[in-house]
């Protein structure tokens, strides 16, 4: 998946350089980004005014009365920083007489770098000597005296605990369920922080919504507020706030001061590499959604859906046809994943290349610098949230292009995202064959498409509602005994192994039927489609001992309990790769 990534990173100057011929607010972007690649006018002084804005002069005492909630409730929604969780602020309607969630959490794309970066620095040993580094940069003052070496070791252990907190949210270590909880009720999970807090935060953060103890959060996980609870119940607001102004200064910095990208990062080169990666995330952010319509092409588009579709009916028709689930479960399992949202194209009638100038005008192309291109974007931002119709399209809805997983699955909303990034050798190829795309993106699709029905999934129904058993059937515990009744070696496996052989099972299936329809010359003569395909996918899970698990799939236990692979590899009954016990499904 990283070289997916860097492959991206690394065309991503030139897809700006090519979009500007049809769309030119590219060529701002692009701008933005060659900004701040040379650091050109760029300066600690302009960081520090939006930290000082926020509350968090770091490395000076924060302000006494800044609350740590409204800073990262501000900085995630009023500049693009997100800290803790991305904010998304929902349509206020009703539907059926049921109050809708106002705001939307789920955990920061940036959490997992953030943990990595402290990770590296923490084993390099050398941890006080780069708190120092960026002390020497940020401090007003030459003549300040360096904190002691105690009060710099307690900023280590505030931020160990605040990443690893999180860190556990994002990878699901620390997974709980979706869930909806009224304002008034916040609280409960957050200890210390109260409801109270909560409601006037969010008023503050949100002064254009009428804010009730009624209305209603929504997190992909309670897991989150329950890891900010145990973040306000073991520090300090002091403390907290302190921790927050370090992590803006660590993200920030490097891109104002190049000692500080040596610092963070080891050396030049490895500073110098690392900078084309930070400055696209930063355009990212700044140009929501602007990448994938310059990724966009008719071609692309139209083999993609069909692709997509396929695979969704598929799926739809083989959960129609099982034996061992009633007919009323069956029925929500399909009408969950045929109302499932899938962030990629399908809102993109408004940002056909005609109009995509006009979707981004408020943007500037006035800023000198890579912290003014900020500050002017956040104003656009909000001037673009403000003028396109509830409902219509939320541009914050795009995830950026620059960040694993490619896929992302929000169970709380039943919305699967696809960066842009992923629509790129290996994963897909205009002029791939169809076993390539089912192999590539295909098969990751199918399988977050699965994180709609695993045991998480299952707590959520169709209109985006939490299942509680109202009416007498609770649909997430009855599909779960009609699993382990059915398949009792699911007890002994994994969640992950549910979606990665379902994701296998169905994607192989669709595959036969769309080449069944139209023939096409193999990949190579040497070998079969099917090989092809295995071949494709264990490529896909390949990885280096220490990657984030979390991040891939075991080729080899996936494909061991396919009867399938077996078959096409001559595999003995018995071998590793085919066992006589075999956990399967649907079969």
């Amino acid at each position: 998946m990283s070289s997916v990534l860097e492959s991206w990173i690394g065309s991503y100057e030139q897809l700006l350089l090519k979009g500007a011929q049809a769309a030119p607010v590219a060529g701002v972007a692009r701008r933005m980004y060659n900004l701040c690649i040379s650091q050109s006018s760029a300066s600690i002084a302009a960081l520090r005014e939006i930290m000082e804005t926020l509350g968090i002069p770091w490395p000076d005492p924060p302000n006494g009365d800044t609350s740590p909630l409204r800073v990262v409730l501000e900085s995630a929604y009023r500049f693009q920083i997100h800290l803790w969780f991305d904010i998304r602020l929902m349509p206020r309607s009703t539907s059926l007489g049921a109050r809708l969630p106002f705001i939307h959490l789920r955990p920061s794309d940036h959490i997992i770098t953030s943990f990595q970066e402290h990770q590296t620095v923490l084993a390099s040993g050398a941890y006080t000597k780069y708190w120092r580094q960026f002390y020497g940069v940020f401090r007003d003052s030459k003549s300040a005296t360096i904190p002691p070496e105690e009060f710099i070791d307690s900023t280590r252990v505030v931020q160990t605990f605040v990443f690893q907190t999180l860190f556990n949210v994002t990878t699901g270590t620390a997974a709980e369920g979706p869930k909806r909880i009224p304002v008034s009720s916040l609280g409960v999970y957050t200890g210390k922080l109260s409801s109270e807090e909560w409601k006037k935060e969010l008023t503050n953060a949100f002064p254009m919504v009428d804010i009730s103890d009624e209305d209603l959060v929504s997190v992909s996980d309670v897991s989150i507020l329950r890891s900010i609870g145990a973040i306000f119940n073991s520090f300090s607001s002091t403390q907290i706030l302190y921790q927050v102004g370090w992590q803006v200064a660590q993200m920030y910095g490097p891109l104002a001061d190049f000692n500080l990208m040596i610092a963070k990062y080891g050396d030049s080169t490895e500073a110098q590499s690392t900078l084309p990666a930070v400055c696209a995330k930063e355009v990212d952010g700044a140009f929501r959604g602007l990448a994938a319509t310059l990724v966009r092409t008719p071609e692309a588009e139209f083999k993609l859906r069909g692709v997509l579709k396929n695979i969704l009916e598929t799926t739809a028709s083989m959960i129609t046809e099982a034996t061992w689930l009633h007919k009323w479960m069956k029925d929500i399992a399909v009408s969950k994943l045929w109302s499932m949202r899938i962030v990629l194209w399908q809102t993109f009638g408004l940002f056909k290349n005609t109009l995509v100038n006009d979707i981004y005008k408020n943007y500037t192309d006035n800023a000198t610098s890579m912290f003014e291109f900020m500050l002017l974007s956040s104003a656009a931002l909000h001037a673009l949230r403000n003028a396109v119709p509830q409902g219509t399209v939320d541009i914050l809805m795009f995830p950026d292009t620059v960040s694993l997983p490619l896929f992302i699955y929000d169970r709380a909303l039943n919305e699967l995202s696809v960066r842009a990034s992923a629509i790129q050798p290996p994963l897909y190829s205009g002029t791939g064959t169809k076993v390539m795309t089912y192999a590539g993106l295909g098969f990751l699709f199918t399988q977050h498409l699965f994180y709609a029905l695993d045991e998480l999934g299952r707590q959520v129904l169709p209109n985006r509602t939490i299942d509680e058993g109202k009416n007498g059937t609770c649909f997430s515990s009855a599909f779960t005994a009609a699993l382990e009744k059915t398949f009792p070696c699911l007890q002994t496996m994994p969640d992950e192994h549910f979606s990665n052989h379902l994701a296998l099972k169905v994607t192989f299936a669709a595959l036969q039927k769309d080449v069944s329809e139209e023939e096409e010359l193999p990949v190579d003569p040497l070998f079969t489609d099917e090989e092809i395909f295995y071949m494709g996918i264990c490529y896909l899970m390949c990885h280096l001992p220490g990657a984030l698990d979390f991040l891939f799939t075991d080729c080899n236990k996936a494909l061991s309990n396919f009867p399938p692979f077996a078959k096409s590899y001559g595999c003995k009954i018995g071998s590793k790769m085919n066992p006589e016990n075999k956990c399967t499904f649907f079969d």
